[in-house]
């Protein structure tokens, strides 16, 4: 049941996708206001929180982000979330454009926070067992198989 599988990491990537695009989100709309979040702007929260995720979870999978192993994670797959970040957020710019009066009042400052917060954290995120996985003591040494070895390899070996 703990083993890691292909379907395991695409739900595990999902629900904290889900996650950290909610917090970002509401972080962004407190940051936006001091913590100080007028209600009538919270009113189409819940609509542009879904048009965030279901953009996001659609260009992250045509990008393939689900598919990256831990431990392969590396600058390439990083790009490639800011690549998808920038597209989630230009489509959103034109659906925000399009049901204009359902999305108002938003302020378009919230956007640009919780693109930056949503791009730290869900690299972060991905990023975090890699280095955890590297900087631990416990890889400090590999098993090594030699073949053919002399009395020289002693030198090698200390």
């Amino acid at each position: 049941m703990l083993r890691p599988s292909p379907l395991k990491r695409i739900l595990f990537f999902l629900v904290s996708d889900a996650l950290i695009s909610f917090s970002t989100l509401l972080f962004a709309y407190n940051l936006r206001f001091n913590f100080q979040v007028p209600l009538n702007f919270m009113d189409n929260f819940a609509f542009i929180f879904a048009t965030l995720i279901v953009l996001k979870v659609l260009v992250f999978i045509y990008f393939r982000l689900y598919r990256t192993a831990w431990r392969f994670f590396s600058l390439y797959e990083i790009k490639k979330i800011l690549i998808a970040h920038i597209i989630v957020y230009s489509v959103f710019s034109i659906v925000f454009f399009i049901f204009k009066d359902e999305m108002l009042p938003l302020a378009r400052s919230i956007i640009i926070i919780d693109f930056l917060l949503s791009l730290i954290c869900i690299s972060l995120l991905r990023l975090s067992k890699r280095i955890i996985l590297e900087s631990s003591k416990n890889n400090k040494y590999k098993n090594t198989l030699i073949i053919g070895a002399n009395s020289s390899i002693n030198s090698l070996l200390h």
